[in-house]
């Protein structure tokens, strides 16, 4: 990914960090000091895939640190930095699942729930401010979906935020599987839906 971005004359340096550790959150925003941020596309992603009472404690409490801390972490400080600069674009992306019930997923929806009104908050503040933020609500995507299709949700996510949209969804269509020998599942087509 970093080289296509390369490609098109951008600087990039890849970095690998643990979004769900201060640590890992500041080593992060280090690498921005010095360079002028315009976009931040905040996203993070950490399930445990069993319910939430099967889960150690321990567990859920990582989740909660890389989906809500870790972006909270380091949403603040660069959105400190663009405030400075009067200007910038943040893409807050969250999960439809915030709103859906999904099986063994009660942790994560509550983490997405809490981004999706985080977003929305954030937005009404800094209005006025040069800083616009566009909350991005993914769908839940199958192991069989083709990879192009994630990449034309993470267009559309990006293009919504260039204009200063402030929600965008990826969905159109959800299978829910009610089976009663299986947990509920929700399955989320992508498409373009506002």
């Amino acid at each position: 990914m970093s080289g296509q971005l390369e490609e098109l004359g951008s600087d990039v340096t890849a970095i690998e960090v643990d979004l769900a550790a201060h640590q890992g959150v500041m080593d992060l925003y280090g690498q921005t000091l010095g360079r002028r941020v315009d976009v931040l596309i905040a996203t993070m992603s950490v399930d445990l895939g069993h319910a939430f009472l099967d889960q150690s404690l321990g567990m859920i409490q990582r989740v909660v640190d890389a989906n809500v801390m870790g972006l909270l972490a380091l949403i603040h400080c660069v959105g400190r930095d663009m405030r400075d600069n009067g200007r910038g674009k943040m893409l807050i992306a969250g999960s439809t699942v915030a709103s859906t019930a999904g099986g063994c997923q009660a942790a994560f929806s509550g983490s997405k729930a809490f981004l999706e009104g985080f977003a929305i908050a954030l937005r009404d503040e800094l209005d006025e401010t040069g800083i616009t933020v566009t909350s991005m609500m993914f769908g839940t995507s199958d192991a069989a979906l083709p990879s192009h299709r994630n990449t034309d949700l993470a267009r559309m996510g990006f293009d919504a935020m260039e204009v200063g949209e402030a929600n965008v969804a990826g969905l159109i269509a959800a299978r829910v599987d009610t089976r009663a020998d299986r947990p509920r599942r929700v399955s989320m087509k992508p498409g373009y839906a506002l």
